[in-house]
């Protein structure tokens, strides 16, 4: 396995990860209506024009297995929230394909983000989880990321009754 840089050609398979690891990760969390709702290639074009035009200081790396497909993502750049340190990195969002889940890519990926956190001069980093996602909290907790406190809702779209509470994670760099 390798982490490479996005090209425009791994976005289908960046969208069916991400919305096969949100039913898979989230179900039980979210309404099931909204999960059974995501739109594989609407999910698609999202992360194309990404890929292909990404915002200021974002950048999005893959996890390409030994036959070169692509096993999981990760999207980082400059915190989007007032976060608990100046100079602070987020990771947007990381997924792994939920059958690979335990075999080390979201290890690669989440060290992968860290460390470009640290070239491009964060102090710290931080990400979002759901507060109720109890193993992706001790996969962040094994990798050393600590819950600092903060907590926030996360909006769902045509879903504004559901409550979907997340929590963030900093990791000093």
């Amino acid at each position: 396995m390798i982490v490479r840089a996005a090209a425009e050609p791994d976005a289908s398979a960046i969208a069916a990860i991400h919305v096969r690891g949100w039913r898979a990760a989230y179900r039980g969390l979210m309404p099931d209506a909204y999960l059974d709702a995501l739109d594989p290639h609407e999910w698609e074009q999202r992360h194309r024009g990404r890929i292909l035009v990404p915002e200021p200081g974002m950048t999005r790396w893959v996890a390409e297995a030994s036959d070169g497909s692509v096993i999981g993502f990760v999207a980082l750049g400059p915190a989007r929230d007032p976060s608990p340190a100046p100079n602070a990195g987020e990771v947007y969002a990381i997924y792994v394909e939920p059958d690979l889940r335990r075999r080390g890519v979201g290890r690669a990926l989440l060290a992968h983000a860290t460390g470009t956190f640290r070239s491009q001069g964060f102090g710290t980093g931080t990400l979002w989880v759901l507060r109720d996602n109890e193993p992706t909290r001790r996969f962040y907790e094994a990798m050393g990321w600590r819950f600092d406190g903060a907590e926030k809702d996360f909006e769902l779209p045509g879903f504004e009754d559901a409550r979907v509470p997340e929590v963030r994670y900093v990791l000093p760099l």
